[in-house]
């Protein structure tokens, strides 16, 4: 296998492997909502790429008692969009392994891999710009339980990407560089002159 295949097919391995993590990425923490009070920060909830995709939203342990005592609270509004992450990751994996081993042409790879790291990395500014105003509404409720708790104190609740999320955004954007790289570098290599040997 020359140089001009090896590339390529590395490449999509790689794009590959990093198309599993993002996928098990998806079922890690994306939004973190915490509490500043008194001086000091609490993370109260948190919320997976999946829990995100329908609506859901973790209350921590320490914050569940206080959610209780405050009014009946519900979690994000579902966008069932972010899906996409889910399907663009498992598309990347798939496509990574078809280049791997050879089943799909550079070509296609590349073009493929660029598409959907860009729709992923899309899909994850998204997802980390979200205002999320139904929690904003929740807050008074579940800040109002811990005001009573420590005095009158305001407390304030906000909402934040958690790592697995930048990670996510950083993974597509590698997965988007590398295929840019896989279709750059087959015609790069077949226009190289061929170096003349020394005598």
């Amino acid at each position: 296998m020359n140089t001009k295949q090896t590339i390529p097919r590395l490449d999509a391995g790689l794009s590959g492997l990093l198309g599993v993590v993002l996928v098990v990425l998806f079922f890690l923490p994306w939004l973190e909502v915490n509490c500043t009070s008194a001086g000091r920060t609490e993370r109260v909830a948190q919320a997976t790429g999946l829990q995100l995709s329908t609506g859901e939203l973790a209350i921590e342990d320490d914050a569940q008692d206080r959610a209780e005592a405050a009014d009946d609270r519900e979690g994000p509004d579902a966008r069932p969009w972010f899906f996409l992450c889910l399907l663009a990751a498992a598309a990347i994996a798939v496509t990574g392994l078809l280049g791997l081993v050879g089943r799909m042409a550079p070509g296609f790879v590349g073009a493929s891999l660029v598409v959907l790291g860009l729709v992923g990395a899309v899909l994850m500014v998204m997802a980390m710009n979200v205002d999320y105003p139904e929690l904003q509404q929740d807050i008074p409720s579940l800040g109002g339980a811990l005001e009573r708790e420590i005095g009158p104190v305001s407390p304030r609740l906000h909402a934040a990407p958690a790592p697995a999320a930048v990670a996510s955004l950083v993974l597509y954007l590698v997965v988007l560089v590398l295929g840019i790289v896989n279709l750059v570098v087959p015609s790069v290599l077949s226009h190289r002159k061929p170096s003349m040997p020394d005598v």
